[in-house]
């Protein structure tokens, strides 16, 4: 992008070309706004991206923009696959320790025809709870 204010500089290589333009209309509208109107944060949220009050409250106290002000997904670096967290949709964890306990007292042998049992769905382990004694 050329000719983009020096408060611009620290974004160029960092945030999309879209979000840079968008705050580009945001920072245009800054001598428009009225100091006294609060936010509505709708370009905010949005678009996310700094919006015009935001832009405007940074210079004022001599900051430039930063990189760190964009929603990660402006990033150029930016990579979904990366930056979502995977979760599992059932934790299998308390199924296998089931099977661990279930399993840890019988025979080697019979070991291996209960797991192949419960793989199969044939057969299925269970927790045994202690009863409470009253």
């Amino acid at each position: 992008m050329i000719n983009v204010p020096k408060c611009f500089t620290p974004l160029l290589g960092h945030i999309s070309s879209f979000a840079l333009k968008e705050c580009l209309n945001q920072f245009n509208k800054i001598k428009k706004i009225n100091p006294t109107e609060q936010c509505l944060h709708t370009v905010t949220i949005g678009l996310e991206i700094p919006c015009s009050h935001r832009i405007r409250k940074r210079l004022k106290s001599g900051d430039a923009l930063d990189p760190a002000n964009f929603h990660f997904h402006r990033h150029l670096k930016y990579d979904p696959e990366i930056t979502t967290k995977y979760t599992p949709k059932f934790d299998l964890n308390d199924k296998v320790n089931i099977i661990f306990v279930a399993l840890s007292n019988k025979d080697p042998k019979k070991q291996e025809e209960l797991i192949k049992q419960n793989v199969a769905g044939t057969h299925s382990s269970i927790s045994i709870q202690v009863p409470k004694v009253l």
